[in-house]
């Protein structure tokens, strides 16, 4: 990713429209971004991170402090960014939350933050893709392939979090690592993994708690091992046991069927004799019930008769009915008619009156209308004298608006020369401060240069204490060297004299010395009060000695070591002085300290003035801009005061032609005229009084109408009824003469009998029924009766209680057989299941564990149960880890002359937790490792500097694409020596080899003259600016 343009209003310390154009700098690889301290240089890493993901590059910093304090209430902030990715462009548009003035009326509503994503099409033109503030995050993450805190430790490096790349702890650079590189894919191989390992191993304890209740089901629960042929020798045992029960049962089969033959035969001989009694019982209760069968005939003979004549029953009741309700309904009829006929005489009398009034009606009329026209001519009346009274009050407010406009004007005409002397105060008050923020800019520099001047006597301070100490150590191993170096040389001479004695031991007169040849030895070597040493004590004492020069070497190295620091550092601080005037060499912490209060108090005092000037002027601008906005209003003032005149004077002319129309109409109005409100009254009431004159004598001859036409439908409706009920009558008397003579005819006296004699349909049928069941149950029962006699005849009834006897306990003796035989057989069935089962699952547990036994020890690996502590995802993670440390260390070998190499940690982690992503540094000079944070500042920084350019190459070759073409660095260069600066400006400047721009936020002087182009940030008073220069 390459930033092109940035472009921002009002944001942050920029109030107007600023546009940086970071194409200008062509083949310039690292830019520098230059100015005062608080003119907005690190503003310009906000816009951009603030454009990129809407937060800013620190986190001390929120979006809430983005807009400018310098803005005015019109000015919009926003910030718009262009980049360039993988040979496309994108834009995005950002704006905070802010207070505007509101569209309609007066005050501010606040609108709610927005965002824009777009790319460029082929013709140049922008192509709108997202507008919400989450999908336009959602698809930046997407397309850098980087979060914000990703892009924190990638790209833009804010001020006080570098030293954070290596400082982290092992969790943290985990996580950063598992977004960047992607490596949830193996985290969820070690989960599956574990899974699998789970899954199997309760598998395989569901299958061996299976097997145990199998054997349990087959009774062997307290056998301590129990086996298959175990339960194979139970189902023999019961096979045989079931063959002997097979054949006792089939012998109490054979008998209990011979038995149940005879008693079948017994049995029927015994129910024929049961059954002769009983149908002569039967017979007996039927020839009881012979009167009540009679009674059920004579019933059904009645019922026949009636039926016969009951059509013509029923047609003489129906024309009952009809004469009696019709005679009913022309009752009510005559009644109604009755009542209308008193309404009917009512209705026409008041009628016939209001005819007579017809005469009043009409006067009231013509009355009416009179008036109504005299009203009309009023009214126009009324409207002129309204309009000369409206003329006459518009007269008198504009003569008041006229006098308060000529007041206005003349006093803004003395507020010209208010402004003429704010605009010279504001001009000296800028001038003043413009110096006052020259001289707060120089005397901060120079409080950073004491406070890293009191840094470096201290770290002098402390070179010098541990170079004595060194020295004192090394005198020290001096004098143990020089002593054990004689009393070597003094063991030495005593080992040759015990040589020499030994030898002098095995010499014989006259033979030859093996050492000088003679034959004579007059004066023999000898031992007496002297110590013996062996070869052992020689040996121990040499190396005894060899340690303590081998002690010597590293202390005299360690002395030199830190003569060369003391020196560098010195010289470094000699230079640092020259920049400061009052500092006396040799340089004094307490001195230094003082200066450093000294200036710090100077600097808050010019804090201070330079906030009262601030005040001051902010006070002059307000009240400048009151009076222009006063001033402005000048010109508007005398148009409107003209305008104002000529209305005036056009409304005096219009309330003279009023005038003459009001007196001229005056003159037409009557004499009895009091006003035109009495008189309106009274042409209202007149005609009021007529309307309700004609509103009675419409509701009277409606009302007549209506009770007339309803009294003549209803004479008409009882005259036809009474005609209807005549012959209804007519013909109810011949139905009734007809019915009484048939009644006669059929034997029933009377109606009563006649009714009584009827019968419904279901009573016939019950009836009918009990006839028919009567006549056939007897004829059954003497049949039944003769045929059973001829069955028992000459034969005895017989007694079945000693064959059932016999029969039951055959019965049971079968029954018990058979449920044991069914126990047997189920029994067998169970363990033949059993031992299928169990073979089974012994089978599926023996496969299970197999590949538990591979899974499981995979699962442990992955997860991190290992002899490093390290699972499956950090071995990864720490292989992507030693790659970017192998790319960090070549620029750190090259910033550090060879003296540091970043490492992964080899320690395994405490309680647990797991090993693998903790960093250490070697350092070449000791030959230890230790850890990164024992580093100074400024070699943190190189180190981390370096982190980051390797995490930037590694993250581009494998991170699925990911290009950081740029850099940013918000200071840290301040921390580093003349040496180490030149270095890591000689390792920086190799980014052009692989096309990668550089930004770098600091005050550093070297700085400013190794890099050619810059980024210069002004600051004024009105905000600041900034703009490239090559």
């Amino acid at each position: 990713m390459r930033v092109l343009k940035l472009e921002m209003n009002a944001f942050g310390s920029y109030r107007k429209r600023q546009v940086i154009d970071f194409t200008e700098l062509e083949e310039e690889s690292i830019f520098l971004i230059t100015g005062p301290t608080g003119a907005g240089k690190t503003t310009i890493f906000d816009a951009i991170c603030y454009g990129l993901y809407g937060k800013a590059s620190g986190s001390e910093r929120d979006q809430e402090a983005f807009r400018s304090h310098f803005s005015s209430a019109d000015d919009y902030t926003y910030v718009q960014l262009t980049f360039s990715l993988k040979g496309k462009d994108y834009k995005i548009e950002r704006s905070p939350k802010q207070w505007k003035k509101k569209t309609r009326g007066e005050g501010y509503t606040e609108e709610p933050a927005s965002a824009a994503f777009y790319t460029q099409t082929h013709d140049q033109s922008w192509n709108l893709e997202a507008t919400k503030i989450n999908e336009v995050n959602e698809a930046i993450e997407h397309l850098i392939g980087l979060d914000y805190e990703q892009f924190k430790k990638m790209i833009m490096i804010p001020q006080g979090e570098f030293r954070k790349l290596i400082s982290e702890n092992s969790r943290e650079r985990e996580e950063v690592l598992q977004k960047i590189f992607h490596t949830s894919f193996y985290r969820k191989i070690t989960e599956r993994l574990k899974e699998q390992s789970t899954a199997l191993k309760n598998d395989i304890q569901l299958l061996e708690n299976e097997i145990i209740q199998e054997y349990e089901k087959a009774g062997l629960e307290d056998h301590e091992n129990p086996t298959v042929e175990d339960i194979e020798a139970i189902i023999s045992n019961q096979t045989k046991h079931k063959k002997d029960l097979e054949k006792k049962r089939q012998e109490i089969h054979q008998e209990l069927k011979a038995q149940q033959k005879r008693y079948t035969e017994q049995q029927q001989l015994a129910l024929y004799f049961e059954e002769y009694r009983e149908r002569q019982l039967e017979h007996e209760k039927l020839l009881s019930q012979q009167d009540e069968y009679q009674k059920w005939v004579n019933e059904l003979q009645l019922a026949d008769r009636a039926e016969k004549i009951q059509p013509d029953a029923l047609l003489y009741y129906e024309r009952q009915k009809e004469w009696e309700e019709q005679k009913k309904a022309t009752a009510k009829l005559f009644t109604n008619l009755e009542a209308l006929q008193v309404d009917y005489k009512k209705a026409k009398f008041q009628y016939e009156e209001e005819i007579k009034r017809e005469v009043v009606r009409e006067e009231k009329k013509m009355q009416w209308q009179k008036y109504q026209e005299v009203a009309h001519q009023l009214e126009d009346y009324e409207k002129n004298r309204m309009i000369l009274k409206q003329k006459t009050r518009s007269i008198q407010d504009k003569s008041k608006e006229s006098e308060q406009l000529h007041d206005q004007i003349q006093q803004l005409q003395q507020k010209d020369k208010l402004r003429t002397e704010l605009a010279t105060n504001i001009h000296a008050n800028t001038q003043a401060m413009e110096s006052t923020q020259h001289e707060l800019t120089r005397i901060r520099q120079k409080e950073e240069y004491l406070q890293d001047l009191i840094t470096l006597k201290k770290e002098l301070d402390s070179l010098d204490t541990s170079l004595t100490n060194e020295q004192m150590l090394l005198h020290r191993v001096q004098l143990q060297l020089e002593q054990q170096t004689e009393k070597v040389n003094t063991v030495q001479a005593q080992y040759d004299q015990n040589m020499a004695v030994a030898l002098a031991d095995r010499l014989i007169d006259g033979e030859h010395c093996p050492v000088c040849g003679s034959t004579h030895h007059p004066m023999k070597a000898s031992n007496e009060h002297q110590e013996e040493y062996k070869d052992a004590q020689l040996e121990q004492e040499m190396e005894k000695l060899a340690s303590l020069e081998q002690e010597l070497k590293k202390r005299e190295h360690q002395v030199t070591l830190l003569t060369e620091q003391l020196r560098v550092k010195n010289e470094f601080a000699k230079q640092m002085a020259m920049k400061i005037t009052e500092i006396v060499l040799p340089l004094s912490l307490d001195s230094l300290q003082t200066q450093l209060k000294h200036v710090q108090f100077t600097i808050r005092e010019l804090l201070s003035a330079n906030t009262k000037l601030e005040e001051e002027r902010e006070q002059m601008i307000g009240k400048q801009k009151e009076v222009k906005e006063e001033l402005d209003k000048l010109d508007s003032l005398e148009i409107h005061y003209k305008e104002t005149i000529q209305q005036l004077e056009q409304l005096e002319e219009e309330h003279r032609e009023a005038e003459k129309k009001f007196f001229r109409m005056e003159a037409y109005l009557p004499k009895d005229f009091h006003s035109v409100e009495a008189f309106l009254h009274e042409t209202e009431s007149i005609r009021k009084q007529y309307e309700q004159l004609e509103t009675i004598w419409l509701d009277v001859k409606a009302h007549y109408e209506t009770i007339r036409v309803e009294y003549e439908k209803v004479n008409v409706q009882y005259e036809q009824a009474s005609q209807y009920e005549s012959q209804l009558y007519q013909r109810f008397y011949q139905q009734e003469q007809l019915f009484y003579s048939q009644l006669k005819d059929s034997g029933f006296g009377n109606e009563t009998n006649f009714r009584a004699a009827l019968i419904n349909q279901p009573t016939r049928e019950r009836l009918e029924k009990y006839v028919e069941q009567y006549e056939d149950s007897l004829q059954s029962v003497v049949k039944r009766i003769e045929t059973l006699k001829e069955w028992t005849a000459g034969k005895e009834e017989p007694n079945l209680s000693s064959l059932e006897e016999q029969i039951n306990r055959l019965e049971q003796q079968r029954d018990e057989m058979i449920r044991e035989l069914q126990f047997i057989e189920l029994k067998i069935s169970d363990l033949q299941q059993n031992v299928l089962k169990i073979k089974e699952l012994t089978i599926t547990s023996k496969e299970l564990s197999e590949k538990y036994y591979h899974v499981g020890e995979l699962a442990g690996l992955a997860k991190g149960e290992n002899s490093m502590r390290l699972s499956f995802e950090r071995y990864v993670l720490s292989t992507f880890l030693d790659e970017i440390l192998l790319q960090a260390n070549i620029r750190l070998s090259q910033m550090t002359d060879h003296r540091y190499q970043l490492i992964r940690s080899q320690e395994l982690a405490k309680r647990g937790a797991q090993s693998g992503l903790d960093l250490e540094v070697f350092d070449h000079y000791t030959g230890k490792q230790r850890s990164v944070k024992t580093l100074s500042g400024g070699e943190g920084f190189k180190a981390s500097l370096s982190l980051a350019l390797g995490m930037a190459d590694i993250i581009q070759a494998h991170a699925g694409g990911i290009q950081l073409d740029m850099l940013f660095i918000d200071e840290g260069f301040g921390t580093l020596d003349e040496r180490s600066l030149e270095q890591a400006i000689s390792c920086l400047k190799l980014l052009q080899e692989n096309n990668r721009v550089l930004g770098i936020i600091s005050h550093v002087p070297r700085l400013k003259e190794e890099i050619r182009a810059k980024l210069f940030v002004e600051s004024t008073v009105d905000g600041s600016n900034a703009y490239f220069k090559l």
